[in-house]
């Protein structure tokens, strides 16, 4: 009888270690989809799967980098940009929470 409970207590240990090495999903993903601002249900910014994004109508590059900086290039005449993953927002950082995805203290919401 304490064998099939130890073996249970175990089991029981070994899922709660397993469902919190998860941590939710990744900025790689959790940036995918589009983006917008305000209330106009206008499409501002679009990340896609393959590493580009959509500014405008102007198609570009995108990374998120293992130390979950974001970089961007914006454009030939605008040059690229890094942004740090920050949680506390600030004008160089981005994070996403939720359906929110804050870049340069700009707030956009996920377009569903």
């Amino acid at each position: 009888m304490k064998k099939a409970i130890s073996m249970i207590l175990a089991a029981f240990l070994l899922l709660a270690l397993f469902a919190g090495c998860g941590g939710g999903a990744s900025p790689e993903k959790e940036i995918l989809g589009d983006w917008t601002i305000g209330e106009t249900g206008f499409t501002y910014l679009s990340f896609k799967n393959d590493g580009t994004y959509i500014l405008g109508f102007e198609e570009l590059e995108y990374k998120v980098n293992k130390d979950k900086s974001l970089y961007m290039l914006y454009s030939s005449t605008i040059g690229e940009r890094t942004y740090q993953w920050n949680p506390e927002g600030g004008k160089d950082g981005w994070y996403v929470s939720g359906d929110s995805l804050i870049l340069e203290g700009v707030t956009y919401t996920r377009k569903k």
